[in-house]
């Protein structure tokens, strides 16, 4: 989970709190929160410069993946990212570009605002409901039409709504 606001205690499902919290910059003068030398020693390796945005952009990029979860399967059982580094520069740059449009679209536009684009702007979906869920009642379920490509809550409709968007989950909830 990634934020551009300061988390409170009330954060994360109103328990736990912003306990875990890895902030990019260490304080308001912008010293970076990371390992000293790990930049370097990146840039040794993959032979260009690379900047904290760059490092937290590759995080983001595998920690959001499904594989991840699923190679780190095991060693995940015990609290606490791991990140493998790669010494392939141009999956490292792919990673660093796919993780910073992922903490754009993320942070609602705030963080990571591509250029051509304003801050606060995300692109727009193309599902829209052609039903509305009525007001004042709360679904009691869902389908999906995968054919027709509509996804169906309580009594609303949106289309178009792919097979692969109605598949995703987080942590296991649809």
């Amino acid at each position: 989970m990634i934020t551009n606001l300061i988390p409170d205690l009330h954060y994360f499902r109103g328990s736990y709190g912003g306990k875990h919290v890895f902030p990019l910059m260490r304080d308001a003068s912008g010293a970076l929160n990371i390992t000293s030398g790990l930049l370097a020693a990146l840039e040794a390796e993959l032979g260009h410069a690379i900047t904290g945005e760059d490092l937290l952009g590759y995080c983001y990029a595998l920690l959001q993946a499904p594989s991840y979860t699923r190679r780190f399967e095991n060693e995940l059982e015990i609290p606490g990212p791991r990140i493998p580094l790669t010494r392939d520069v141009v999956l490292f740059e792919r990673a660093v570009e796919v993780g910073r449009e992922l903490v754009w679209l993320h942070t609602y536009g705030e963080r990571f605002v591509p250029p051509g684009h304003r801050a606060r702007r995300v692109p727009q979906g193309v599902a829209r409901y052609v039903t509305p869920i009525l007001a004042g009642e709360y679904p009691e379920s869902h389908s999906c039409d995968e054919e027709r490509q509509e996804l169906h809550v309580g009594d609303g409709v949106f289309e178009p709504v792919s097979a692969d968007v109605r598949a995703f989950s987080v942590s296991g909830l649809e």
